[in-house]
């Protein structure tokens, strides 16, 4: 870029300045800088609206073509944070402080047989008394 950018004679850090040349052409046509030296579109862009944004670039800057190392059009869709749900996640699984009682056959076994003689103590106490037809 030192050699291929524009710069006042004598001047050995003007090519510094395509960077932030780039940005502002790239923020005037629908992009945000995201990290590094990539750019996303603010607002759903097919994929002929970004080459057209990137020709665009070529002539207002024809240095770039020859001295971009890559330059590629990802299409990525929505675009999550995944830090934020990482928060959401921590916030919704309570640790449980006391560890669950261990459950043994034997001890749902004895519950059960339990039960069992309590149904049958109760059995008599909620029948209504047998009545026969001539009693009626």
């Amino acid at each position: 870029m030192e050699e291929l950018y524009p710069s006042p004679s004598g001047s050995t850090t003007s090519y510094n300045n395509a960077w932030l040349k780039i940005k502002a052409f790239m923020e005037a046509n629908g992009f945000e800088h995201s990290q590094y030296s990539g750019y996303e579109s603010i607002h759903g862009m097919s994929y002929a609206d970004a080459f057209s944004v990137l020709e665009r670039l070529q002539e207002t800057f024809p240095w770039f073509r020859e001295c971009a190392k890559a330059a590629s059009l990802t299409e990525i869709g929505k675009r999550h944070d995944v830090l934020e749900h990482l928060d959401h996640i921590k916030d919704e699984v309570e640790p449980q402080n006391e560890p669950e009682p261990h459950v043994s056959l034997q001890s749902e076994m004895k519950v059960m047989r339990e039960a069992a003689r309590a149904l049958e103590n109760n059995s008599g106490r909620n029948q209504r008394p047998q009545v026969k037809n001539n009693e009626r």
